[in-house]
């Protein structure tokens, strides 16, 4: 059987993760739900703020606040791993519902593994 995966893209607090249990809840089958929080949390407390790690800039555009995140080597090898990790758990049969915020350069990533897996992407 091939194993589906369900994308949740957006910004944080937008309910991806409260979509995730829902939709865990009325699945057919039995479906994970992979975080990319609980990937960031893996990050030790000083890369929070670390170029090494994510850098958050604070700035205004027309008059708007906006928040930049800048993504260091260790966060986008953190990232990186863990995109590999979503592909590994679906070779291995497993259903899967994505948390993400997944930028433009990564979608790439995600399509590239389209044709092996049956994905649904949520807007």
């Amino acid at each position: 059987m091939t194993p589906r995966v369900v994308v949740l893209n957006g910004v944080g607090s937008v309910g991806k993760t409260s979509a995730a249990r829902s939709l865990q809840r009325i699945a057919s089958r039995p479906m994970l739900h992979i975080a990319m929080d609980n990937f960031i949390d893996m990050l030790p407390p000083p890369l929070l703020d670390d170029p090494a790690g994510m850098v958050f800039m604070h700035r205004r555009q027309n008059g708007h606040p906006v928040i930049d995140i800048h993504s260091g080597p260790i966060m986008k090898r953190l990232l990186r791993g863990m995109r590999y990790a979503i592909a590994a758990m679906a070779s291995q049969d497993n259903d899967i519902i994505v948390d993400d915020v997944i930028l433009i350069p990564m979608t790439q990533k995600i399509v590239q593994f389209r044709h092996r897996y049956d994905i649904a992407n949520s807007r």
